[in-house]
């Protein structure tokens, strides 16, 4: 998973721009508790973690301040869906997109 302010994103909606440091956080399963893969994260609940990411990453935190009304409307349907599927969507899987037409990815 890439987090990153919509300005870095590509036509496809999926991959970063830039992967740039300052840029780019990044998450993966494997991971596991070490998110983003940080060293201190083992003990810490969601509010500690937001708080080393807005100090980790001031200024992605910065370029991604303000509202995103079709994002945030993309994600209201989202967690509609996996509530009544009862499923995570895929919509990008082994470098392809994949069809989910219950939901359409993010803009």
């Amino acid at each position: 998973m890439h987090v990153t302010d919509a300005a870095n994103v590509l036509p496809d909606n999926c991959c970063p721009a830039s992967e740039a440091d300052d840029r780019v956080a990044f998450y993966a399963s494997y991971q596991a508790k070490q998110y983003f893969g940080w060293k201190d994260t083992d003990n810490d609940g969601y509010r500690d973690l937001a708080e080393k990411f807005k100090a980790r990453f001031p200024r992605l935190c910065k370029r991604g301040q303000g509202r995103d009304w079709p994002y945030a409307g993309w994600l209201v349907e989202l967690i509609g869906t996996i509530d009544r599927e009862r499923r995570l969507p895929a919509f990008y899987q082994h470098g392809e997109w994949y069809n989910a037409p219950e939901i359409p990815p993010a803009p």
